[in-house]
């Protein structure tokens, strides 16, 4: 998924903001206050219902309430979005060429999201910004420099290692199945 631009209405200091992003890497760069924690922030709640503190807060001082529109093009369809949502009740997905809503509300946005980011059940979208995508500014090295059973638990679920033990378990039936049967026939 490619993010193409957000727009912020009445979040935090910014009564009406907006940031395009070209497609690659992008580094958000710039003055103290200028909106690159906003930014990021706003990417969390819309795409992986992540914010760290109550709405209430989020939203500008003195506006009843706030919204932000993040664009994207999904990598599963090639199709461009609007994500909108709001600190009201607003959580829609918008097909930008069809100008049609295809999903309203937490839940089936939620979905929406999950399968165009590629995450399975399993996943919670939350600790994946969290963990790995937006990690604050001097803790990417926190996760691993905790005590080993708690790295354990973080990286195990984030690299689905209980999948593969599953999938090694399953591979080593089919081989002793396998075996069993070339053994018959000799």
């Amino acid at each position: 998924m490619m993010i193409k631009r957000v727009e912020l209405e009445n979040i935090k200091s910014h009564s009406n903001f907006s940031y395009d992003l070209l497609e690659g890497t992008t580094a958000i760069i710039g003055e103290n206050g200028a909106g690159k924690t906003s930014l990021i922030e706003a990417i969390a709640w819309v795409l992986f219902d992540h914010l760290e503190y109550k709405k209430d807060d989020f939203v500008r001082r003195g506006a009843k309430k706030g919204a932000v529109r993040v664009t994207i093009v999904s990598a599963l369809d090639g199709r461009e979005y609007l994500i909108e949502r709001d600190t009201d009740t607003t959580y829609t997905v918008l097909d930008v060429e069809m100008n049609t809503r295809l999903a309203s509300g937490k839940q089936e946005v939620s979905s929406f999201l999950r399968m165009h980011l590629g995450l399975d059940r399993n996943i919670d979208p939350k600790t994946l910004f969290k963990c790995a995508i937006g990690v604050p500014q001097g803790t990417f090295t926190g996760d691993f420099l905790r005590p080993a059973g708690e790295r354990k638990l973080i990286f195990d679920k984030l690299l689905k290692v209980e999948e593969y033990k599953k999938a090694s378990e399953q591979l080593i039936q089919t081989q002793r199945v396998a075996e069993n049967k070339i053994n018959e026939l000799k």
